[in-house]
């Protein structure tokens, strides 16, 4: 195998690595947010959280919408609902930048994480 093809190989297998073990901890009922799947399994979203910024659009809708909303939005990479509106939210994506909200739902398209 020539060296481009070997580091090739090593980066894909360290973003399935990566993929599966953000999958793992997301679904993982020890973590410190409850995520719950959605969307035909498209989105992980959580009840009393947001995201802050990053805003791509804002539509009326009803929470349970606001993921398929995202699915359907070309660069929709998260989102918050608040109040009868879903928060579009575009950019990369971190965990640690979602802040608790008693009001709200976020959520993180799958294939972002």
């Amino acid at each position: 195998m020539a060296p481009s093809t070997r580091s090739y190989v090593w980066v894909v297998r360290l973003m399935v690595a990566v993929a599966v073990a953000a999958v793992a901890v997301l679904a993982s009922p020890t973590s410190a947010r409850q995520w719950k799947l959605a969307s035909n399994g498209e989105v992980f979203y959580s009840d009393k959280c947001e995201f802050k910024g990053k805003d791509l659009s804002r539509s009326v809708t009803k929470d349970d919408d606001c993921g398929d909303l995202c699915i359907r939005t070309m660069r929709c990479t998260h989102f918050t609902w608040r109040n009868g509106f879903c928060y579009l939210k575009q950019g990369l994506v971190f965990l640690s930048n979602v802040k608790y909200d008693i009001f709200s739902v976020c959520g993180v398209r799958r294939r972002y994480l």
